[in-house]
């Protein structure tokens, strides 16, 4: 492998842009605690220490953003990885964006390969320049339109950012949430109604701490006009919205487009995302 130099560093990074990805044999490091391991597959020992894991990983997704990216390694030092996996099962509600936790790469659909976002990993930059200098890795451009570059980046703030539901609510619509996790993908108008919901937001009026309040459900939507009729279906998800023996007194959903709630409405609801909340029974 070739040395580098500081100057090869930084006008590589400038070629970077949040979303790249890094395809072919790479290594994801972890800790963990050898006296509780978490990981299947270690062995539970009495020493109390912390061992660092080396897993092998189809490939690293950048989670950096790019403006951080392009500045020079004395500026800026450091790279946020994330590990690449292949979904098939869960591959479409990820595409959709209902599952915070992880987020797909479009220009790896055909192989369903999505970025984890549980795991992250830092590494200098100087690293990713002897991987471009060889020809065991691929630098890929994961993301080539801005609206995709726009998502992605929402995406990550998303997962950082979730909303702290009261224990109260998630008993409450746990039968809703389980229903539409397992209808999502079918092949059924409530699959397909699903399917064109771009996002679900609640908010709990007139607060979500001082009792008594009403939920409100909303089903964004890109536009209402595709061919089916959702007051039925909406109706009978919120027949699964269980309150009875809680402090809510009721709960509406309705089906809206960007421009039926207010700037206000919008930012007083929080998303309600199949990650978000504990689906056990």
């Amino acid at each position: 492998m070739e040395s580098i130099s500081e100057e090869q560093v930084n006008q590589f990074v400038k070629t970077l842009q949040q979303g790249d990805c890094i395809l072919g044999d790479c290594t994801f490091l972890f800790g963990l605690a050898s006296c509780y391991p978490l990981k299947e597959g270690v062995e539970k020992n009495n020493q109390e220490r912390i061992e660092y894991i080396e897993e092998s990983v189809i490939g690293l997704c950048i989670l950096t953003q790019t403006c951080d990216l392009v500045r020079t390694c004395q500026e800026r030092r450091y790279i946020e990885f994330a590990p690449l996996q292949i979904e098939e099962k869960d591959y479409l509600p990820i595409k959709k964006f209902k599952r915070p936790s992880y987020v797909a790469i479009p220009v790896l659909e055909s192989e369903k390969i999505i970025v984890n976002l549980e795991k992250t990993m830092t590494l200098e930059k100087p690293v990713l320049a002897l991987w471009h200098n060889t020809k065991d890795f691929e630098i890929k451009r994961g993301l080539k339109t801005e609206s995709q570059i726009t998502a992605f980046s929402w995406a990550l703030a998303r997962k950082r950012s979730r909303f702290a539901f009261p224990d109260e609510f998630v008993k409450v619509v746990k039968p809703f949430l389980k229903r539409i996790n397992k209808k999502y993908d079918k092949k059924t108008d409530e699959g397909r109604l699903l399917a064109e919901i771009k996002e679900i937001r609640v908010r709990a009026e007139p607060s979500w701490t001082s009792g008594n309040s009403t939920l409100m459900f909303y089903f964004f939507v890109e536009t209402k006009d595709f061919e089916m009729d959702g007051a039925d279906q909406i109706e009978s998800w919120r027949e699964l919205i269980d309150i009875k023996n809680s402090s809510y007194i009721d709960a509406h959903m309705f089906l809206v487009d960007y421009d039926d709630l207010s700037a206000r409405e919008y930012k007083e609801s929080v998303p309600l995302d199949l990650d978000a909340l504990s689906l056990s029974s």
